[in-house]
């Protein structure tokens, strides 16, 4: 490997040093990028319905079709995207990627707030994906900085923030957009536009040039990097595990506020408290819980428990007669997310630092690819069992068959952890030529 000898901002703490975000550790702003992006992502949902009714001139049944085209759009640009940032961050470093990213961000929301039309919609939620590829960044950044044996931990604390991005994206969409619809979206890109001053004061590369690898194409592509990473063994049945849930979540993702309105009559208001609630669940669980799930089952069985209970609480979501028993089916499915950082920390300790941009890339083109192919299912599913004519009306069929895809994982999932085993141990240094 050739040495990177440009120039370089002050280099990362060692790994386990500074990992609880105190004096030097870029983790601070690591947080911050998780918080600004989940929020952001998130923002959209509860105004979605309105604002494609607003540019389409349609009902807000009628715009769950689009919907879900705006879903995917976000989904695919991640999915193309976020392999080549994550190689480009294992050449270059973490720092640019990350800055340049919030800055593509805070211009993602300009465009969104100006959108005269659906095409308009589409092209920013293209561009947000571009932006949100970052996470996988921001994910090695913070792994290059943590201990193995503390990761599990750290994962726990960022996912924590993510979940409160979640809960504040979608409280304030439904809030701000009673005053004005499209007023979330200023509000965003100044929020981003901040994130990025800070980042370029606060920030230091994460990966020293002597950890760096030579950019490869043939690594900068979801193909490429989930075939390289699927080479170690048992890794490749869990990442697929991983998909299935994921596809399994996009049930809620891109059908809860239609389902919400069309079979208990909520308004923009209502679902984003009950998205808002889903955040604040998994900010207790992730900061609270994970290590205490950790001690206690260690990285293997906190993966199968949260694919459980994620399959019981879709299945619970599904057939709830009314409004508060949906409501009370969305702590269990917000309480499953324990899984995510147990997941990040056995995949994690498989590579060694120069391939950690490879492994977040490829995770996030992964988890993008099932949210492609999630929300036409979804809303498929939705429309077929809750238009007028349908033959059985049952509005909450994609809810139902999402609970089957996390018991699948489920399924996938235990015949892979034998191949990993307890070690998460990273391989040696020479298999970064892989």
């Amino acid at each position: 490997m050739t040495p990177d000898h440009s120039p370089n901002p002050p280099l990362r703490p060692p790994a386990g040093e500074g990992a609880d975000g105190g004096g030097h550790s870029p983790l601070g702003f690591v947080l911050v990028c998780l918080f600004v992006h989940q929020a952001s992502s998130t923002l959209v949902l509860p105004i979605l319905p309105s604002l494609i009714a607003e540019v389409t001139g349609t009902g807000r049944a009628e715009a769950a079709g689009w919907g879900g085209l705006l879903l995917l759009a976000y989904a695919a640009s991640q999915f193309l995207f976020a392999p080549l940032i994550g190689a480009l961050s294992d050449r270059f470093g973490r720092r640019p990627v990350m800055l340049l990213s919030l800055a593509g961000l805070a211009g993602d929301h300009v465009l969104m707030a100006l959108a005269p039309s659906v095409g308009w919609l589409l092209a920013g939620r293209f561009l947000a994906g571009i932006t949100g590829a970052c996470l996988a960044t921001a994910m090695a950044c913070a792994a290059d900085v943590t201990a193995p044996a503390d990761r599990t931990r750290v994962f726990g604390r960022l996912h924590g923030v993510a979940g409160f991005g979640l809960m504040v994206g979608p409280l304030a969409g439904g809030l701000l957009s009673g005053v004005e619809p499209r007023l979330a979206f200023w509000v965003a890109g100044a929020a981003a536009l901040l994130a990025t001053a800070y980042g370029a004061v606060a920030l230091v590369e994460t990966l020293p040039p002597e950890k760096r690898r030579p950019f490869d194409p043939r690594r900068a592509n979801p193909v490429g990097a989930l075939r390289g990473l699927s080479a170690e063994e048992g890794v490749g049945r869990l990442l697929l595990a991983m998909g299935l849930n994921v596809l399994a979540i996009q049930a809620v993702i891109a059908t809860l506020p239609y389902v919400a309105i069309a079979k208990y009559g909520w308004g923009e208001t209502s679902v984003g408290v009950a998205l808002a609630l889903i955040g604040g669940v998994a900010i207790l669980v992730q900061t609270l819980a994970v290590p205490r799930l950790k001690a206690a089952l260690g990285d293997g069985r906190c993966v199968l428990a949260s694919f459980a209970l994620y399959g019981l609480s879709l299945a619970l979501l599904s057939l709830a007669p009314n409004g508060a028993a949906f409501s009370f089916a969305l702590v269990p499915y917000a309480a499953a997310c324990f899984g995510a950082p147990a997941m990040q920390s056995l995949l994690s300790g498989r590579l060694p630092p120069g391939r950690q941009g490879q492994l977040q890339g490829g995770v996030a083109a992964l988890m993008s690819g099932a949210s492609m192919v999630g929300p036409l299912v979804m809303t498929g599913l939705f429309t077929a069992f809750a238009a007028p004519d349908a033959a059985v009306a049952f509005p909450g069929a994609p809810l139902l068959f999402g609970a089957g895809l996390s018991l699948a994982a489920l399924l996938v999932a235990r015949r892979a952890l034998p191949a990993i085993g307890a070690s998460t141990v990273a391989p040696r240094d020479a298999s970064e030529a892989a």
